[in-house]
C-alpha cells in the first residue's frame, strides 16, 4: 500500500524545476463557453413567453426596489418574465 501511495505522489507531483507543459483544452473551453452562452440566451427568451415586454419591464423594476431575497419571492413581485 506504501508503494502505491508514493508511486502515485510522484505520478501527482510537478516535475521538479517547473511545471511542465500545460495541456491545451482550448476546445473544451470554448464548448463550455458555447453552452453556457447558450443556455443563458434561451433563459432570456423565454422571459418573453411568460410575459409581454411592458410585464417584464415593469416587474425588473419592483425587483430592483425590493428588499427581497429568495428566488420565489422575485417572482411574485415582479411575475415570472421578469423574474
Amino acid at each position: 500500500m506504501r508503494k502505491w501511495l508514493e508511486d502515485l505522489r510522484a505520478r501527482a507531483a510537478p516535475p521538479a524545476g517547473g511545471a511542465g507543459p500545460v495541456p491545451d483544452d482550448s476546445a473544451g473551453e470554448n464548448l463550455c463557453f458555447a453552452l453556457i452562452a447558450g443556455i443563458s440566451i434561451l433563459v432570456v427568451l423565454s422571459a418573453f413567453l411568460f410575459d409581454s415586454p411592458n410585464d417584464i419591464r415593469a416587474g425588473f423594476l419592483r425587483i430592483i426596489a425590493s428588499t427581497s431575497m429568495l428566488l420565489s419571492d422575485y417572482i411574485a413581485i415582479g411575475g415570472p418574465g421578469a423574474a
